[in-house]
């Protein structure tokens, strides 16, 4: 063998041994987390990744968010929680308010003696957090819980999805990502006009790197009735009668927009009457209805008739 190729191959393998058996520090923090680092301070605020001008919504923004949820998952770090929710707070605030521009322009504010009577409802906040499966409860700031489920608007994000969510991985990078959302409207909100101010901010807050396409599927006019108005006064005592107690007015989100147009169209009002419990299930495959509520139900729309006939 040549004899200056042997000598390199015994220098080579010298240095490769010396280097071996020098001390390493032992890095503790794993490759993940010192991304997740880097990226938030380079970006301190998630609006800015992409070196964004203004806040926006976008593609990378999403899977950066995401992965800081995936990371604080893994670690119990609520740091990276703390990153990601305050990407989602550009389109709800610190104090739980969707900041929509033009968004609560028509909402209507519940009355005084309405609130007073939702605040005698029977409510556990603790079980109701054990229910739902979450330890803390965030709404607009203002307004108990009770209130924010039923008689204030909301923006609520259905379901997100994109790219390969198979079995296994794939490292074909998406081109397209969606979303469906949708906003519990209150009286005077016309889902004409929120689709469009919805429409608008989103590709408003869009990089210039995302085509965004908003397509409005369907909705409904909100609808209160006035606990003024004589057939609810006579619903109220026909409860009465039956259930042996008097019911308190409280409001709830649905889809029942038919309702709604009985008022445009016939000028009248409804009254609604419910006889379900949150023990029903509604709409899950063990929806039940007990048949004494069911008895006590007829008596109460019976009366109801009877009382409003005399009006």
């Amino acid at each position: 063998m040549n004899k200056n190729l042997l000598k390199l191959m015994v220098a080579c393998g010298t240095v490769c041994f010396l280097a071996c058996t020098i001390p390493q520090k032992v890095e503790t923090e794993k490759w993940s987390e010192r991304m997740a680092r880097s990226e938030m301070k380079r970006f301190p605020e998630p609006w800015m990744i992409e070196k964004a001008k203004k806040p926006r919504w976008g593609y990378t923004h999403g899977l950066v968010v995401k992965s800081m949820l995936e990371e604080w998952k893994h670690t119990g770090d609520s740091t990276y929680y703390d990153y990601a929710k305050i990407y989602a707070d550009s389109l709800i605030d610190t104090d739980g308010r969707i900041t929509i521009p033009g968004f609560y322009d028509a909402v209507e504010e519940v009355p005084q003696a309405e609130r007073e009577m939702i605040a005698h409802i029977p409510f556990n906040e603790e079980k109701y957090k054990e229910a739902i499966g979450v330890k803390e409860l965030f709404g607009e700031k203002g307004y108990s819980t009770l209130e924010r489920n039923s008689c204030r608007p909301s923006f609520d994000i259905c379901g997100i999805w994109g790219g390969y969510t198979g079995e296994g991985s794939k490292t074909v990078l998406p081109s397209k990502a969606y979303a469906k959302v949708s906003c519990r409207l209150v009286p005077h909100q016309d889902h004409h006009v929120i689709s469009k101010l919805f429409a608008d901010y989103i590709r408003q807050i869009a990089p210039a790197t995302v085509e965004v396409k908003v397509t409005a599927m369907h909705g409904g006019q909100g609808y209160v009735c006035p606990i003024s108005l004589p057939a609810y006064q006579a619903a109220e005592k026909g409860f009465e009668i039956a259930f042996g107690k008097k019911p308190l007015a409280v409001r709830r989100g649905g889809s029942i927009p038919i309702i709604s147009t009985f008022e445009q169209v016939l000028g009248i009002k409804t009254v609604l009457m419910g006889f379900g419990l949150e023990s029903d299930a509604i709409h899950s495959p063990n929806e039940n209805f007990s048949l004494d509520i069911f008895r006590k139900g007829i008596e109460a729309v019976v009366e109801f008739h009877l009382i409003y006939g005399k009006k």
